[in-house]
């Protein structure tokens, strides 16, 4: 495999009101090369959760950029790629069974 599964360039993410609230990531930039295994460390409320979700397509960073295999838009691959939030993953799927949840993550995850 070739090219770049994961690249961020002064990403930052901030939470609250106008930018004056929590700085999750503050000109985060790497390359993680296609085919490649990393683990993301550091202590609690350093930015780890807040990137999984900028690159799943969950959120826009407030800095810099981010692509994913090769879009600039995370949205854009989800069909393409596959995340598992570290707790309550099924919380906005509550209401529903678990048989019909499963099939809801199915159609959007194919």
């Amino acid at each position: 495999m070739t090219g770049v599964a994961i690249g961020a360039h002064g990403l930052g993410n901030t939470y609250g009101r106008r930018g004056g609230g929590h700085r999750a990531l503050d000109d985060c930039s790497f390359r993680l090369p296609a085919g490649r295994v990393c683990t993301i460390v550091g202590p609690n409320r350093a930015g780890k959760s807040t990137l999984f979700n900028l690159a799943a397509g969950m959120g826009r960073p407030t800095a810099g950029s981010l692509s994913v295999l090769g879009s600039a838009d995370p949205g854009d691959v989800r069909d393409r790629t596959a995340f598992v939030p570290q707790d309550k993953p099924l919380l906005a799927l509550a209401a529903l069974a678990v048989y019909a949840a499963f099939r809801v993550l199915r159609r959007l995850h194919g």
